[in-house]
């Protein structure tokens, strides 16, 4: 009897201290800073960062739309587009866009200012190489001066050198096809 006694209180004893950690942690969580902002027009046009977007082949074909880009400017051999968001995982200016003379895009240049994100270039370079390390899921090797990060469907340059303005370059990897571009929507 004394026994189960014993043994019942030990599991009072558990469940208690559980519930207590429990109660704990939930006030903590109600004490972390949570900052929520509104998507990127780039976001809200193509249904994803502009990083996953360029990943599609689709989106360098003759003719396809680029979120932020105006309709005169498709085909064009160089244009921008605007209020491109966080790009990854910082705040970027503009994306400079660039196209062959069949009007296939080969080159998209994405555009940061340190000083306008309140960061140092040092902080602004290595926060970019951390998250495109991520994103590319490998470790960049440096080739002239840039450190090159390469995907299945990417290869994205970035600066060695820390800068108060960087430029990403991303390019398609030799042997991916533009695909055919997706139907234009009217939004």
């Amino acid at each position: 009897m004394k026994h189960v006694s014993l043994l019942r209180s030990r599991r009072r004893l558990v469940l208690l201290s559980s519930c207590g950690v429990a109660l704990a942690l939930a006030a903590a969580a109600l004490g972390i800073p949570q900052t929520f902002s509104q998507p990127s027009q780039f976001i809200l046009r193509a249904g994803k960062p502009a990083e996953e977007f360029f990943r599609d082949p689709a989106n360098w074909a003759a003719g396809a739309a680029i979120p932020g880009e105006s309709a005169e400017a498709v085909g064009k051999a160089a244009s921008t587009a605007s209020e491109p968001g966080m790009v990854f995982g910082v705040g970027a200016q503009a994306v400079q866009l660039h196209r062959d003379s069949a009007g296939e895009l080969t080159e998209a240049t994405i555009q940061y200012d340190a000083k306008a994100l309140g960061m140092t270039p040092q902080t602004l370079r290595d926060a970019l190489q951390t998250n495109i390390a991520a994103f590319a899921g490998a470790k960049p090797t440096l080739v002239s001066g840039q450190w090159r990060f390469v995907t299945p469907e990417l290869v994205i340059s970035l600066p060695h050198e820390p800068s108060p303005t960087l430029q990403v370059r991303l390019t398609r990897k030799d042997g991916v096809p533009a695909a055919k571009p997706p139907a234009r929507s009217t939004p």
